[in-house]
């Protein structure tokens, strides 16, 4: 199979034609010659050589050489003496009543929890925030939608020095396929996993990325998956 090359001799000799006619005369073996048309027969554009050249051979796909993610399960850290739990608190929703290992305040976002903090309430070590999805359009509207409110959550919260000693943990749903079974049922929430993990380079310890298959209950899973 050959292949255009090279292109050399290019003449245009009219615009606005909306179908062409093209003839093509072999010159070589290893080149052609391509005439334009419109469909009255009027010349519209000429190329005076197209050199061509056989296809490269592409081997077969080698499995072993091919890169892919893989998620592996982690084991939880062993807890170590004097070892305290640090404060959770949650942006957006709070926690499931019916699940009684998620401990945490709930304030409305990150202004509210610096009111308390500026207030009194110690600054919580860890700080849980659900990524927005159901007041999104769907499709790339939505991504970049939610890119643009988890850029704004991630530049305020490394602002702010309130907080220098806590990690924000972005809680996305369905944006990451873990196994081979799993649907993205939120795939407008996974450019905000690539943004994250650029600011978990530009700020290491200050963010944690977490994807919750919305399963049931989940603050003993959150918490041990932070935990790591």
């Amino acid at each position: 199979l050959r292949v255009p090359h090279t292109v050399a001799g290019l003449g245009i000799a009219a615009g606005g034609a909306t179908a062409l006619r093209v003839r093509t005369t072999p010159r070589d073996g290893a080149s052609a010659a391509v005439e334009m048309y419109d469909p009255a027969g009027a010349p519209v554009a000429v190329i005076e050589r197209v050199s061509l050249r056989p296809l490269p051979e592409i081997p077969a796909p080698d499995s072993a050489k091919l890169h892919a993610l893989e998620w592996v399960p982690a084991a939880s850290p062993a807890p170590q003496a004097g070892d305290t739990e640090p404060s959770w608190a949650f942006l957006g929703a709070a926690p499931d009543p019916a699940d009684t290992s998620a401990v945490g305040t709930a304030y409305a976002d990150l202004a509210a929890l610096r009111r308390a903090v500026d207030a009194g309430t110690p600054e919580p070590g860890t700080v849980v925030a659900d990524c927005p999805g159901a007041d999104v359009p769907e499709g790339h509207r939505g991504a970049r939608e939610i890119a643009h409110r988890i850029l704004a959550l991630a530049q305020e919260w490394v602002r702010d020095e309130r907080f220098a000693d806590s990690r924000l943990v972005l809680r996305t749903s369905g944006a990451v396929a873990a196994a081979a079974g799993d649907r993205l049922e939120g795939l407008e929430q996974t450019p905000a996993w690539g943004l994250l993990r650029a600011a978990q380079s530009e700020h290491p310890g200050r963010f944690v990325l977490i994807d919750d298959d919305a399963a049931g209950p989940s603050g003993a899973a959150l918490r041990r998956a932070v935990a790591t």
